[in-house]
Formats: C-alpha cells, sequence, structure tokens
C-alpha cells in the first residue's frame, strides 16, 4: 500500500482554478504548480503539524426507486494549497502564459 503511495504521488500537476460563486464555470489560471519526490514522512509530519488533516465525509444520495439512504464513506486527506509545498521536494510554479 505504502509503495502505491509513493509511486501515485510521485510527481503531481496542480491547476488552480477560479469562479464566481457556487454554481458558476470555472476559469483556469495561467500557470500550474508541479511537485515531485516526496516521501511519505513529508505526509506524516504535515498531518503532525496540522496542515494536513483527515476529512471523514459521507455521501448520502437517495435511492429514488426504493425510497432508501444510501450511504458512501469518502475518507480524504486535505491540505490548502499554500500548504503543497511541504509535501515535495521540490514545487515549482510554471507559468503558461
Amino acid at each position: 500500500m505504502l509503495d502505491h503511495w509513493k509511486k501515485k504521488h510521485a510527481a503531481t500537476c496542480f491547476i488552480p482554478v477560479t469562479t464566481d460563486g457556487p454554481g458558476e464555470h470555472l476559469r483556469l489560471q495561467d500557470h500550474v504548480w508541479l511537485g515531485e519526490g516526496t516521501r511519505f514522512g513529508l505526509f506524516l509530519d504535515a498531518l503532525q503539524e496540522g496542515t494536513v488533516y483527515y476529512d471523514p465525509g459521507i455521501k448520502a444520495t437517495l435511492d429514488l426507486d426504493a425510497q432508501v439512504w444510501k450511504f458512501k464513506r469518502r475518507n480524504q486527506f486535505r491540505t490548502a494549497g499554500k500548504a503543497l509545498g511541504g509535501l515535495y521536494r521540490s514545487f515549482e510554479r510554471v507559468d503558461l502564459s
């Protein structure tokens, strides 16, 4: 499982977007952030510092045919965009304009 995590997060591109509000169209910004070279210890450090946190979300949908609620766990870890650099050995902004 740890090898899968390292492979999945070894090189990542973050694409910032903006919007005018809920339900509005997303607009891509003119740059991206590239993160390379992570290790699980950086994730654990960020978790301990509180810059990464556990979000135990639950998705609930109503099955209209059966008239019952269905629940799906959506366990995720989250972080603020400004803290992403702490999860990678190299984290740089690349302008696209």
